[in-house]
């Protein structure tokens, strides 16, 4: 049995920062492979163009709030192939819309910060013309960290 998986990622980002807030943006070509030679084997290739937006604000002195939308963009197609035959295409692919919310406590030089919501904003449904749209916030606090500033 072999399985092979290759991602190859080209991006960009950058961040602007005035009294304390910074806002900052994402954007990537990504082109990933992924082989399983068991069997028949399959093949699955996709390219994307994820753009990521977000803010930092400080609230307080002590209080820092965190926020970004990430959805990818004009280019979303995936290819599957099982046994010489394709079996599965997408162009556009499913909506990719995620929001993600933060949030940072700083007591003196030990600072607490976590992940308020790690949720999908946008699921595609293909009935007709619908398209459901939820917020997801089952991974409540599900990153967190702290660091100590010696």
């Amino acid at each position: 049995m072999k399985i092979t998986s290759t991602s190859l990622n080209l991006g960009m980002a950058n961040s602007f920062k005035k009294d304390g807030n910074e806002l900052f943006y994402n954007i990537q070509l990504v082109q990933s492979e992924f082989k399983n030679d068991v069997g028949a084997g399959s093949k699955t290739t996709s390219l994307t163009l994820p753009l990521l937006i977000g803010m930092e604000v400080d609230a307080a002195s002590w209080l820092t709030f965190r926020g970004s939308i990430g959805q990818t963009t004009l280019i979303n197609q995936s290819k599957t192939t099982s046994g010489g035959t394709t079996t599965a295409e997408t162009d556009p692919g499913a909506n990719t819309t995620t929001a993600r919310l933060g949030v940072g406590l700083k007591f003196n030089k030990l600072t607490f910060d976590g992940t308020l919501g790690a949720s999908t904003v946008g699921t595609t449904t293909t009935q007709g013309t619908e398209t459901s749209q939820s917020i997801n916030t089952t991974n409540l606090l599900a990153q967190a960290g702290v660091a100590y500033w010696f």
